[in-house]
């Protein structure tokens, strides 16, 4: 699997995101199959459908805590995030956040 450098939290415009930085840059053909890999790392995480691939954006849903969550790759900057996708998903953010913490300890 794919390692993370880095997870962080953040709040952007009354959204709460976590910020995944992987150790080496993820390109757009790279997604499907980094996004495959982490669900597959935490069972806690129940994938939903194929992934969606757009021109520069590509997502793939999922489900934690029985909340609808994307893991979401923007290609004009190489950036990875994940994002509630509902008000229920909203109040597991944080614990969503320190389930993959634990799980990136693991695999280190």
């Amino acid at each position: 699997m794919q390692q993370l450098k880095q997870l962080q939290i953040i709040e952007q415009s009354n959204e709460v995101l976590i910020i995944l930085t992987p150790l080496e840059t993820i390109h757009w053909d790279e997604f499907s199959m980094f996004s495959s890999e982490l669900l597959q790392h935490c069972p806690e995480l129940f994938p939903i459908g194929e992934p969606e691939v757009g021109a520069d954006m590509h997502i793939t849903y999922f489900r934690f805590l029985g909340a609808l969550f994307a893991i979401v790759y923007e290609g004009y900057s190489e950036s990875i995030w994940i994002s509630a996708q509902e008000t229920q998903a909203e109040k597991n953010v944080r614990a969503l956040y320190e389930n993959l913490s634990i799980m990136i300890k693991t695999i280190d």
